[in-house]
């Protein structure tokens, strides 16, 4: 059935049922729904499913809409019929998931019966008591009901009781009216050995070491009292890397803190240690809490990039699927363990209840869940790399090795032997150049006046060619290529990274490249400006400082040149290298270039590769397992949690009956929805 014709057909039924349902009112039937049935739906309904609280979009306040029921889809009331009727079906059933009220008492089997006989007799509901609202339980504001649970209210400083007993701490005097309260006495004072014992063992989780409890004991003796020798002990304690490592074991239990994914594969995560090192750091320096609570929700924001680790330090479902429904289920599942993290870690609250529902004891209305899930619905699992302080020394460290591989780059130029072009009937010659590799490949011959210079691939090592350059140096060791006109045989389509223009762009790498569009084959052609004198041509597949590809590499080229593009001469081609795959070292030391630079070659081979790993070390920054960010598409509360049954719009917000409640627009960019959160849960006010 076309939705619209459903939809239709559905407003009519509904329409038909409140039309019987009106019509059907005898004076005994109004006066039963008045006096018994319309007070017990009000008192057993109205708190969950009024004006206020629609749980599940249905209202029992107003009769047009709790006849048509909620979202489910099924029928609240059916006149006439109350085993086809949700509402009696929900009081009536013996299934505690099911049963409704959900918060209270089940209705006796009396009053079930009120309903059932009342729906049965056509569920009469007079105009006039067409809205319950007036009869409902009085709703208490958001901003008064929290409060009213100790656990809600702001922290007040209590006075320390006034004994007439000996203590050196304010804390003392509450233990002390404890005792005395219940006549009971202190416990006897503990020797220096066990107290030394104790406290090694509570703050660093180790054991004293034989000299530490021959000190202490020492220190107390000529103290003649425990007392200070003992509070320098506890400075001392706390002064020491190993109270970090102690105390930070317990809050990477409470935040679900794992090196590994979690799930079937359960791999590891070789970068979350940042992490757990910031939090044994953020002890050891005594962090302020409001700054430990904000940096774990947007550290990015607050120079801590490591912190937000917290965020994603919980179980990944790494295999994905091409089923929407359990791709969509996975990422709601990755949004509950980060919003129920945040609320048991920070608010000491049991948010993740209200997934499915209204939180059955604590103040969290399911549209709160959601708000916070909103807050967090554009942080995704993974590495990111982190900010270096020092990016500018690198910066110049990085320029400085590229000025030197340049240099090395025109030495080996210079110091490449001859192409040799033999004929296609004669022998391979004698002397072999170096097989053709990813990166820098050089094509040198006697010098030649040309305008034109074209490269035919013939053969690769996989799929179509790629050229990331093609470049043409003059006598005087210039790339003449950089203004030239480029054409082709053909270009691989769609692909912005492998265009004609990157054939001579000056730029190098796989992403600023040429593809043919003729597999294992094709030609690509430079136009020079004028005419020049050249003598080299130097090509390459991936000229990175840490070449990545080796697939599409041409491994069977002819390079021609030409002074007007008719008439071509052949100054290069492979057939005078070493097959492709073999080492440079078996290159033919005969007579000639080959013989006289191979070892020079060789060594700046070594200078380059030394190079390249130094830039490499410079470029890669340090990962941190602490979650990426992108701005989230809009969050819409899912009805019983389901990721495929989505309701109305959640804009990002805080809980709403808890300290002071704020909502942002659903197009706030990422991190500020996070840095509202951070400042809201550590803010003074908040209880």
């Amino acid at each position: 059935m076309p939705q619209a014709s459903r939809t239709c057909r559905l407003a009519f039924a509904a329409m038909c049922v409140v039309r019987i349902a009106s019509a059907v009112s005898p004076t005994i039937a109004d006066d039963t729904f008045r006096n018994e049935v319309a007070p017990l739906l009000a008192q057993a309904c109205g708190s969950c499913h009024g004006p206020t609280d629609a749980e599940s979009g249905f209202r029992i306040d107003l009769r047009e809409q709790a006849i048509a029921g909620g979202d489910s889809g099924l029928a609240g009331i059916v006149p006439g019929d109350a085993v086809a009727s949700e509402l009696f079906v929900r009081v009536a059933s013996d299934d505690e998931e099911v049963r409704m009220p959900a918060d209270g008492e089940p209705l006796t089997a009396e009053q079930q019966q009120v309903i059932r006989r009342w729906i049965e007799a056509g569920a009469p509901w007079p105009d006039d008591l067409a809205s319950l609202e007036s009869m409902l339980p009085t709703p208490t504001s958001p901003a008064t009901s929290a409060p009213t649970h100790w656990a809600f209210r702001p922290l007040a400083r209590p006075s320390v009781p006034d004994l007439d007993v000996a203590t050196d701490n304010p804390i003392d005097a509450f233990i002390a009216a404890k005792l005395h309260e219940h006549s009971l006495a202190a416990a006897p004072e503990a020797d220096p050995r066990t107290l030394i014992r104790r406290v090694t063992f509570d703050l660093t989780g180790l054991p004293p070491t034989p000299d530490e409890i021959d000190m202490f004991l020492q220190a107390c003796e000529q103290a003649g009292s425990v007392n200070q020798p003992f509070a320098d002990l506890v400075d001392r304690l706390l002064a020491s890397p190993r109270y970090g490592e102690r105390w930070a074991r317990h809050w990477l239990d409470v935040v679900r803190f794992a090196e590994s994914n979690g799930f079937e594969m359960n791999q590891m995560r070789p970068n979350a240690w940042p992490y757990r090192d910031w939090v044994i750091k953020a002890f050891n320096s005594d962090m302020p809490y409001d700054a430990f609570v904000r940096r774990q929700i947007a550290g990015d924001a607050l120079g801590e990039d490591v912190a937000t680790g917290f965020l994603v330090g919980g179980p990944w479902d790494q295999v994905k699927s091409p089923d929407p429904v359990l791709t969509a289920t996975q990422r709601a599942d990755e949004l509950h363990d980060m919003v129920s993290t945040t609320g048991s870690a920070f608010l000491g609250l049991t948010v993740g209840c209200a997934r499915c529902h209204d939180h059955k004891f604590d103040p969290v209305p399911q549209r709160d869940y959601y708000a916070l899930s909103a807050v967090v619905a554009g942080v995704q699992h993974g590495e990111r790399p982190l900010p270096q302080p020092d990016a500018p020394d690198r910066e110049e460290e990085i320029a400085a090795i590229d000025r030197q591989l340049a240099a090395l780059a025109r030495q080996s130029v210079e110091l490449q032997p001859l192409a040799v072009v033999p004929s296609e009937d004669a022998p391979e010659p004698p002397q072999l150049r170096a097989a053709v590799v990813t990166g820098m490949n050089v094509d040198a011959f006697a010098p030649t006046e040309a305008r034109f210079v074209r490269m035919t691939v013939l053969g690769t090592s996989g799929a179509e060619p790629c050229i990331d350059e093609l470049e043409v140096l003059n006598s005087d060791g210039e790339n003449v290529a950089i203004d030239a006109t480029p054409t082709a045989s053909g270009t691989y389509p769609g692909n912005a990274f492998h265009t004609l223009e990157h054939i001579n762009d000056g730029l190098y790498g796989n992403e600023k490249s040429w593809i043919s569009n003729e597999a294992g084959g094709g030609w690509v052609q430079l136009e020079l400006s004028q005419p020049e004198t050249i003598r080299h041509v130097v090509w390459s597949r991936d000229r990175s400082p840490i070449p990545k590809y080796n697939d599409r590499l041409a491994t069977a080229y002819r390079i021609d040149v030409s002074r007007d593009g008719v008439e071509w001469t052949s100054v290069a081609t492979h057939r005078d290298r070493l097959p492709f795959g073999t080492a440079s070292g078996n290159a033919t030391a005969g007579e000639g270039s080959v013989a006289e630079h191979a070892e020079q070659l060789a060594r700046l081979t070594e200078q380059t590769n030394s190079l390249r790993s130094q830039r490499a070390a410079l470029t890669a920054p340090p990962m941190a397992y602490a979650g990426t960010f992108t701005q989230p598409a809009t969050t819409h509360r899912l009805f019983r949690g389901d990721p495929m049954q989505p309701r109305e719009e959640a804009a990002p917000g805080s809980l709403s009956r808890i300290g002071t409640p704020w909502q942002l627009a659903s197009d706030t960019p990422e991190q500020q929805r996070r840095l509202a959160l951070a400042e809201w849960i550590a803010a003074a006010e908040n209880p």
